[in-house]
């Protein structure tokens, strides 16, 4: 039993010295703790960001300024006979009536009279004028063929819208004798004919103009300054 006793003194020694150690462990650990937590801490952050090809630049545009646009009439056709001679012989003759004024004004519409005139829609009368329009062409008006034996003569009076470049826009009938028979014959007398425009202070314009057709026997309603022209 003698052996026993050094060596549980040994072992006793061997547990203190290893609780100690322990000990100093664990009371460092805190202390290093504190000091790695106040130690920074560098953080590199790598970040390459895509490239994005940049949208191309626009080239800007050259705008070509428009320039002022001319009014440029229609050459007019050469004067020329009918192609085709008439079926029948013609029998009326033609003669322009006078239009005055006031018969013009009254005849303008409503809107006109509030807010004036524009030119560009105004047709203009023959007494306000610096020429007349003229006819290009021949104009033969023909005898109706279904006309009944008891008349044998007529007279239509028209009038004519004429644009700035010579075309008829418009006939109007303003009085035939007897009515209804020879309206027809003298509206398509005039509505394919062309016409030299009528010029007002320097310029192509609209105009009126006031036609007597007369058929057959009839004798023409005509100031006598007025001569008619006599078809052949």
């Amino acid at each position: 039993m003698s052996w026993r006793l050094p060596f549980r003194f040994a072992l006793a020694l061997l547990l203190s010295a290893c609780a100690h150690l322990l000990g100093l462990y664990l009371t460092d650990q805190p202390a290093a703790r504190r000091n790695g937590a106040a130690q920074p801490m560098t953080v590199t952050l790598l970040h390459t960001p895509s490239q994005q090809s940049a949208p191309a630049e626009l080239a800007p545009l050259a705008l070509a300024s428009p320039r002022p646009s001319e009014a440029v009439l229609p050459p007019l056709p050469p004067l020329s006979p009918p192609s085709t001679p008439p079926t029948q012989a013609p029998t009326g003759a033609v003669a322009e009536l006078a239009s005055p004024a006031a018969d013009q004004e009254a005849s303008w519409p409503d809107w006109l009279a509030v807010f004036g005139q524009d030119e560009d829609s105004v047709f203009y009368p023959a007494n306000e004028l610096d020429v007349r329009a003229a006819p290009l062409t021949l104009i033969e008006p023909a005898m109706p063929t279904d006309l009944p034996s008891h008349i044998q003569s007529g007279r239509v009076e028209l009038e004519l819208r004429i644009n700035e470049y010579g075309i008829v826009s418009d006939i109007r009938v303003m009085a035939a004798d007897p009515p209804g028979w020879f309206d027809l014959a003298a509206i398509h007398s005039f509505e394919q004919t062309r016409w030299q425009p009528a010029v007002r202070q320097g310029r192509f314009v609209k105009s009126l103009k006031r036609i007597e057709v007369c058929f057959g026997e009839c004798i023409l309603s005509l100031p006598a300054t007025t001569e008619p022209e006599q078809a052949d």
